[in-house]
């Protein structure tokens, strides 16, 4: 686990011959421990420009937020790390799609860590927009609920006071009408 974990600057023991004899180098046995070890890969990538590995998985996780919309998820990783090189469109010369690693020159790597910080800006937004939304309407329909609240007991009072304003006028008919009969 710590190996796997470091950069790929540490040392690797070669033995120099099979004899174990000191003073003495078979140049055959340490270039085929190198073959079998991955240094030569490893150089040989480096040499040509591709400073960052990482295996699809790892990659398709991390920048998962640059797909392009509606790729499948049961796509192959592999598959899924094309898919998000050529959404991003990227030059064919700036990444390198290998067996079981992607190999990207250093300067490709931090335009697509720019593109996933901006997508991610963008879906946070979007999240705080839909977050500030859902209050919105909750508050509004709270205060919705109390308005209403208070329409229903001022239409009641309202009525209230209608039926007391009609019952004083039937009263002062009735009076007025009791007074002009005694007139």
């Amino acid at each position: 686990a710590a190996i796997s974990g470091t950069a790929p600057h540490f040392v690797r023991c070669i033995n120099p011959n099979n004899r174990r004899c000191p003073s003495s180098l078979d140049t055959q046995t340490c270039l085929e421990q190198l073959r079998c070890g991955g240094v030569m890969d490893a150089v040989h990538v480096t040499r040509s420009g591709f400073s960052s590995r990482f295996p699809y998985s790892d990659f398709v996780s991390r920048y998962q937020p640059c797909a392009p919309p509606g790729l499948p998820s049961q796509t192959p990783p592999r598959e899924k790390a094309g898919a998000i090189l050529h959404h991003l469109q990227l030059h064919a010369d700036q990444y390198r799609l290998g067996r079981t690693k992607l190999f990207l020159r250093h300067s490709v790597l931090e335009e697509i860590e720019v593109a996933r910080s901006e997508r991610l800006k963008m879906a946070a937004a979007v999240l705080q927009h839909a977050w500030v939304a859902h209050k919105a309407r909750a508050e509004f329909l709270h205060l919705l609920a109390e308005l209403r609240e208070r329409q229903r007991v001022a239409s009641l009072e309202l009525c209230r006071h209608l039926r007391r304003a009609c019952a004083r006028t039937a009263w002062v008919r009735e009076c007025e009408a009791l007074r002009r009969q005694q007139e």
